[in-house]
């Protein structure tokens, strides 16, 4: 789903959308994380690289999110989803393909970064 020419023939941004998604969602307010599920399913692998947390499938674009609990999820989600279409209309994606936000988990407490040591008091949604 990376696109090399905008419709006008034009080269794009050298960057994969899905790298787009991932820094604009990741950098959104009440999003502790992307994640790549358990068995890293949802996730893009390109070249040397791999973006867990945005998956392209036939029915649209799949987000994967862990929350933080700070307030109303479904205000984050929406706001995750509208940056979302933002980040692929700045890509050069037109039309934009559906966008799906999955909240596959949220967190309590203080935002623990990945590999830490401490743990935080976790519920499944």
């Amino acid at each position: 789903m990376t696109p090399d020419v905008s419709p006008g023939g034009t080269p794009t941004s050298p960057v994969p959308i899905e790298r787009l998604v991932h820094d604009a969602v990741q950098g959104e307010s009440g999003v502790a994380r992307l994640t790549s599920g358990r068995m890293s399913e949802y996730a893009t692998y390109l070249p040397g690289e791999r973006i867990p947390g945005v998956r392209v499938a036939a029915d649209g674009l799949h987000v994967h999110v862990v929350l933080q609990a700070t307030g109303d999820l479904r205000v984050v989600a929406d706001r995750v989803r509208e940056t979302t279409r933002q980040a692929l209309l700045a890509g050069g994606t037109v039309p934009v393909p559906p966008v799906h936000v999955h909240v596959d988990d949220v967190e309590f407490g203080p935002v623990v970064a990945a590999g830490s040591s401490e743990s935080t008091r976790k519920e499944r949604t």
